[in-house]
């Protein structure tokens, strides 16, 4: 099967152009399908004469130019091994490549096949976003109370300002009772969290009023778990109102449950939290935060949430 129009090809239609024939006819003639005769000669035109010389030259110039395929130099395998150990995502890597015009920027599909053929950590999955695993869907029964997420602000809901926060709890294993409770800023998702020691409203109550206390604060949104039962201490604390979710409507938190998938990768669900400390959790947070985002041009939370 012809591809590319040869040298020879090219005289054919320069003469057939000389003596007055259709697009149409050269293509019948040659044997061509008639767009291939058609974008010869719109490409490698000059003013709207076709020459065959110069067409020739211009179609050889051009396929010099074309790009080949990017070659996995050390450099690039050592930039990019470094910033997954510190769990970007390739996206996250390609986006922050592009921002800072880094030569030889890679596209995120090229990292995946590099991953894969084991070019880059030699293919281990546990250094991916989720280290190759399908999460399962949660079915647990919520109860509800207070004011309903349908009452909070439509403001709120366009994510236009900063200190309407999402709030929830990453479990330990069964082993240890320890969790942590996060909070996440809709507008700039920035993320906060804290260890307590259980998963009771007093200890809840109190780990939402210390990550909170300095930080703008005019919202809350939760689930209905029974952890959030002290929300109307946290109201008075920090003088915010307090909304929940609708039961099984992960979705209406879907920022803060995002960051909680973020958080799992530093402490896997299985993992207990017994032998954690703060300055951990701290690390993995500031890692987090200060990871390029795709959302905001691939600044990172923590510039976008201190505009």
């Amino acid at each position: 099967m012809k591809k590319h129009i040869t040298y020879e090809e090219r005289l054919s239609i320069d003469m057939f152009l000389n003596k007055g024939k259709t697009i149409r006819d050269i293509a019948e003639l040659m044997k061509r399908p008639y767009f291939t005769i058609w974008h010869e000669i719109k490409r490698n035109s000059v003013e709207g004469v076709y020459e065959a010389r110069t067409a020739h030259a211009k179609a050889t110039e051009r396929r010099k130019k074309a790009k080949t395929p990017l070659k996995l130099t050390p450099e690039i395998k050592t930039f990019i091994e470094e910033k997954m150990m510190k769990s970007w995502s390739f996206e996250e890597i390609s986006g922050y490549m592009l921002k800072q015009k880094m030569d030889n920027r890679v596209c995120m599909k090229t990292m995946y096949r590099w991953h894969k053929k084991k070019l880059l950590l030699n293919g281990e999955k546990i250094y991916l976003r989720r280290k190759g695993k399908v999460y399962k869907k949660a079915s647990l029964f919520r109860w509800q109370r207070g004011k309903t997420i349908h009452d909070r602000p439509k403001v709120v809901q366009r994510r236009e300002r900063i200190g309407d926060w999402e709030v929830d709890t990453v479990l330990s294993s069964r082993v240890s009772k320890r969790c942590i409770v996060t909070a996440v800023d809709r507008k700039s998702r920035y993320l906060l969290a804290t260890l307590v020691e259980d998963r009771t409203s007093e200890q809840v109550k109190h780990g939402l009023c210390r990550l909170l206390c300095k930080e703008r604060c005019l919202t809350i949104t939760s689930d209905n778990g029974v952890e959030f039962a002290k929300f109307e201490d946290v109201e008075k604390t920090l003088q915010i109102d307090f909304y929940f979710a609708d039961s099984f409507k992960s979705w209406q938190r879907g920022t803060n449950e995002y960051a909680n998938g973020l958080l799992r990768e530093f402490f896997p669900k299985k993992m207990s939290f017994e032998h954690i400390t703060e300055e951990q959790l701290q690390e993995a947070v500031y890692l987090i935060n200060h990871r390029p985002c795709k959302l905001f041009g691939y600044k990172s939370r923590f510039e976008v949430y201190n505009e």
